[in-house]
């Protein structure tokens, strides 16, 4: 079962013991182990663990810098490489343990975690592992405090507990201590009224989507993280994931059911406007009627499979001829927390702070993975008469673009050329033809001196622009081209080009 666990140790002993009853209890007999170590030396993890009964024949130990996570920079692009390479092929680790020491160092900050944290959750999500993370209680601090509360559970000295000091990521980054309190309290009384949902700050052109599904009724329910991204998957505490065909319905129908109410939030759905997306070339509407009743079922059974009458469901609700989805408090939804992330990412950029800014944007980038609702099937996304999916889709696309420019941006500026014509080969991946990033592209091989490169993105992007038959390339991208040759006035065009605009997002309406 994949889980993303903490381990808490003050003596060596512990640590090497409990890591030692983790491999015997967690790891599946063909799997493998991983130890990324950053406070020992390789050589002495695995005389460790060999004191334990735990060899290296069916593991490896990893130098942390080599992952990085070295002490002087948090790089979670080259973490998620490194671990995709473990996670993946015939000899794939299925238990990985991450040496937080990293994590302590004056070097690193709040924003460093929580981009971690974000980037294991995918992966543990993607790959169904369990990856640990090792904390040493004598460097506690501010980062090693905030790793503790986001971990849904811990492994103790009698085995793996919930974490009842837990706090959802959306709450992880707030200075206002009342909402965190209000979270702990309402997981102990029901009575205590419920937090307010934190909403990001304001900014000029730039607006961050907002579910607003109903909140189960039921508080003893742990909360979802619902990654909306790429495959729709709903995991709850523990890792388990939700299966959607728990009672044989079209599973495609399912899921597109849930992500259908999730979009629609508090509006809700009537039963008519659901059987004309799933079922509109259906002959008569009693026969597409009877197909949503059963669809719905078998979304109440996929979303909780322990309850005897599924018509009492606390997660769909049939109120007032209206279909609703209600949530688990606290529950964490990836298409927020990137939009988020890249808020912050842009605040940051306006302020010339290119570090804070890369880390940002990359818990954003690490968060997109893939188009929204990939796992919808093309004809209910794509339905004309009820826009709920696609032009949302294309939204948030173009805002994984502009994250990869802006990453770009911030990289060249830290003067991490290579790492930035990296991104910028990812933003023309997603989009040929955009004078974003081929203008960030050729600032880029400028600074590193590469000249005819330069020229040659110019003239791939005038060749890219004639074949799909769209013209000459903008008038910037060309001053632009010209300035960096030094033709013509290039001060004011060089000035012009470090400029971060600001990323921007026109506001989304979801009614149809």
């Amino acid at each position: 079962m994949s889980q993303h666990l903490c381990l808490f140790y003050h003596d060596e002993r512990t640590l090497w013991q409990q890591c030692a009853e983790l491999v015997l209890s967690c790891l599946p007999s063909t799997g493998r182990w991983t130890y990324i170590t950053s406070r020992y030396a390789p050589s002495a993890v695995s005389a460790r663990l060999s004191e334990h009964g735990i060899t290296r024949q069916r593991g490896a130990v990893m130098d942390a810098g080599d992952a990085g996570l070295g002490h002087q920079s948090f790089q979670a692009s080259c973490l998620v490489r490194t671990l995709e390479s473990c996670l993946s092929g015939p000899a794939s680790s299925a238990l990985v343990f991450i040496d937080m020491a990293w994590s302590s160092h004056p070097g690193q900050d709040s924003a460093d975690i929580l981009t971690y944290e974000a980037a294991i959750e995918t992966l543990v999500s993607r790959y169904g592992v369990t990856i640990v993370c090792i904390f040493d209680t004598a460097l506690a601090g501010a980062t090693v405090e905030l790793g503790f509360h986001a971990h849904q559970r811990v492994c103790t000295a009698h085995g793996v507990r919930a974490n009842p000091h837990y706090l959802p990521r959306a709450l992880l980054d707030q200075g206002d201590p009342r909402p965190k309190l209000t979270y702990w309290l309402r997981r102990l009384d029901d009575e205590v009224a419920p937090p307010s949902k934190p909403r990001v700050r304001p900014s000029a052109g730039y607006s961050v989507l907002s579910f607003a599904p109903l909140l189960a009724s039921d508080d003893r329910t742990e909360p979802w993280m619902i990654s909306c991204f790429g495959a729709l998957s709903v995991r709850r505490v523990g890792g388990a994931c939700v299966h959607w065909d728990q009672c044989g319905g079209a599973t495609s129908k399912v899921k597109t059911l849930f992500a259908y109410l999730l979009v629609r939030g508090d509006r809700g759905a009537m039963a008519e406007e659901i059987a004309d997306l799933l079922w509109r070339d259906a002959s008569d509407s009693k026969q597409s009627l009877n197909r949503l009743y059963h669809t719905v079922r078998c979304l109440r059974v996929a979303l909780d499979p322990e309850q005897a009458d599924n018509r009492h469901s606390v997660y769909v609700r049939h109120d007032a001829q209206r279909y609703f989805l209600a949530v688990p408090s606290g529950s964490q939804f990836d298409i927020v927390d990137f939009q988020e992330a890249c808020y912050r990412g842009n605040e940051h950029m306006q302020r010339s702070q290119w570090h804070a800014a890369d880390r940002a944007l990359q818990q954003a980038l690490a968060l997109y993975q893939g188009d929204l609702f990939e796992g919808v099937p093309s004809k209910y996304a794509e339905y004309g008469e009820q826009d709920w999916c696609l032009s949302l889709r294309y939204w948030l696309r173009d805002m994984h673009h502009k994250a990869l420019c802006y990453t770009a941006q911030a990289l060249r500026h830290q003067g991490q050329l290579a790492e930035a014509l990296a991104s910028c080969d990812l933003a023309l991946k997603s989009d040929p033809l955009s004078d974003m990033a081929h203008q960030e592209k050729m600032r880029t091989l400028a600074a590193a001196g590469r000249d005819d490169a330069l020229h040659r993105q110019y003239k791939l992007l005038c060749r890219s622009l004639a074949h799909a038959e769209m013209g000459a390339p903008a008038d910037e991208t060309t001053r632009l081209f010209h300035a960096l040759c030094g033709e013509g006035d290039v001060a004011p065009a060089l000035a012009r080009s470090f400029d971060a605009p600001p990323m921007t997002a026109r506001t989304m309406r979801l009614e149809n």
